[in-house]
Formats: C-alpha cells, sequence, structure tokens
C-alpha cells in the first residue's frame, strides 16, 4: 500500500539521513574527429555548481572525455555501494549519433571517429542503459543532450529507425508512442 506524504514537516521526515546525492557529468565539446562543440563543458560546469552548490550534491565533471574514459567512470559507479534513499543523478552533453540501419543510438566520445563503420569507436545506447540499469542504485535520473538521445528508449530507437520522424507531426509522434 502506498501513502502519500505532504507538507513541509512531513516530507523532511521521509528522507532518510543517510541519504546521498551523487552527480555524474559527462560533457564533450572537444572532439579528435568532429566538429567541436561550444556549450557541452561550460553547460556541464554550471550544471554541477548548482547541483553541488545550491542542492548538496556530490559531483563528479568528467570534461572531454575518451570513450575509455567513460566506461571506465561508469564501471566505477557500478562498483559503489548506494544506500537505498540515495539518488544519482547522469548528464551527457556533447555529441551523439544514430545509425538508421542498425536502428541505434550512440554517444559519442572525444576520440570517436567521424565515420566509423562498426561503430566501435562510440558507446551505443543499449550498452550504457545495461551498465548504468547495473548501478546498484535505487534512484538514477538519466539527463542525454546529444543528438538522438532520446534513442536511448528502444521504443523511441526502433520508431525513428522505422519511419521517417523528421516528416511526423507533434501529434503523429504522440500517438505513435
Amino acid at each position: 500500500m502506498r501513502s502519500v506524504l505532504t507538507g513541509k514537516d512531513a516530507i523532511a521526515d521521509a528522507v532518510d539521513v543517510n541519504r546521498r546525492d551523487y552527480a555524474l557529468i559527462i560533457a564533450t565539446d572537444n572532439y579528435d574527429h568532429w566538429d567541436d562543440l561550444v556549450n557541452p563543458v561550460n553547460d556541464g560546469k554550471t550544471i554541477e555548481s548548482i547541483l553541488k552548490d545550491k542542492y548538496g550534491f556530490q559531483t563528479e565533471l568528467i570534461a572531454n572525455p575518451t570513450t575509455d574514459d567513460i566506461l571506465a567512470k561508469i564501471y566505477d559507479y557500478n562498483t559503489r555501494k548506494f544506500n537505498p534513499q540515495d539518488q544519482l543523478f547522469v548528464f551527457f552533453a556533447g555529441h551523439g549519433a544514430f545509425d538508421e540501419t542498425l536502428g541505434e543510438g550512440y554517444v559519442v566520445a572525444s576520440n570517436s571517429l567521424l565515420n566509423d563503420k562498426g561503430r566501435s569507436s562510440y558507446i551505443s545506447h543499449i550498452l550504457l542503459r545495461e551498465r548504468l540499469n547495473n548501478i546498484k542504485c535505487e534512484h538514477i535520473f538519466l539527463m542525454m543532450d546529444v543528438c538522438f538521445g532520446g534513442t536511448i528508449d528502444p521504443v523511441l530507437a526502433k520508431a525513428r529507425a522505422g519511419e521517417d520522424m523528421d516528416e511526423a507531426t507533434d501529434k503523429q509522434y504522440l500517438v505513435r508512442n
């Protein structure tokens, strides 16, 4: 049975004193093979500052990481122990890619190749989703500020690969999904 708490005092009592809020911010604007971007690292720093200073998050900003850097950092989070009410905010900013043939989206790292037919220098959304789902934190919020970031949702990725989404109206898009 669920209960609804109301009022400031009730909410304060419901929050475990051992709860911690964490933020992993991965932002890339300098690329070896792709066009550089202007704002991702600045956006990441701004988000980090607000979460840390205003809300007390324990933050970690990874700027311009390689594919290996990103996967290693996520692996580190897979090995951490979290309390039941801990929260983890994960933010990606930078280039993203989508392969229409494979119906799969990707995060592009600083060292990702521009024309990588095998997609081995990118981080697939499938792999990213699996690794994030494996983190032993019950409350994870993922924000993707990368092109095709929404295709981390397999339903959206399948719809994107199967139909021309650019031609769909907002209403048609919402009805299909």
